[in-house]
């Protein structure tokens, strides 16, 4: 899905099926539903990546996303992406990465908290800004990505959860407000 015209890409009606998606939005905004509800997005035929948005404009995730586990999902040409609800992607216990990094160019806000299941994935962020929790892991605090890096500051007021089978490489800083906790759980190195 390619737009060349000016006005939002509004996804917000839902989306699901077994194929894979790319939006191109180039300087337009994305406003994403739901995705993967009640037929996870990717093909085992296809690539490595069942959902990939490219905008440089906001993009705003409204709900869950669920993928096949034998793919990810690509935010990394997303340079502005914000959460409109409490989100979780799930990419199943396969090797589905999930990729909010463009060396340390892009950012992830919003007043909502991320939940990110990544199976044996690997899970990256640049800088991450206002979100009320931050969690890669399986919902069951468990181990949630082969490796986790951060590329940019995380400045957040609520708690950040990283768990990794192998390695959490942070490369800037990584902080909460107040009372909240950072628990980074690695292994092998953090």
């Amino acid at each position: 899905l390619t737009n060349t015209d000016s006005g939002t890409v509004d996804l917000t009606g839902g989306i699901d099926g077994a194929f894979d998606l790319t939006v191109t939005a180039n300087a337009t905004n994305v406003i994403m539903g739901i995705v993967g509800a009640n037929t996870p997005l990717g093909t085992v035929a296809g690539g490595d990546t069942a959902l990939t948005v490219t905008s440089t404009g906001t993009t705003t995730l409204m709900g869950n996303i669920t993928t096949i586990t034998t793919t990810g999902v690509d935010l990394d040409g997303a340079t502005n992406v914000v959460l409109g609800a409490d989100v979780v992607i799930d990419t199943g216990a396969g090797a589905g990465d999930v990729d909010f990094a463009n060396a340390g160019a892009n950012s992830l806000s919003g007043g909502f908290g991320l939940r990110v299941d990544a199976g044996t994935g690997d899970v990256l962020f640049d800088n991450v800004t206002q979100l009320t929790s931050l969690a890669v892991n399986d919902g069951a605090a468990g181990s949630g990505a082969t490796n986790i890096t951060f590329d940019g500051v995380v400045d957040i007021p609520g708690t950040v959860e990283a768990r990794a089978v192998t390695d959490i490489n942070v490369d800037a800083d990584v902080g909460v407000a107040g009372v909240s906790t950072v628990t980074m759980v690695a292994g092998a190195d953090v």
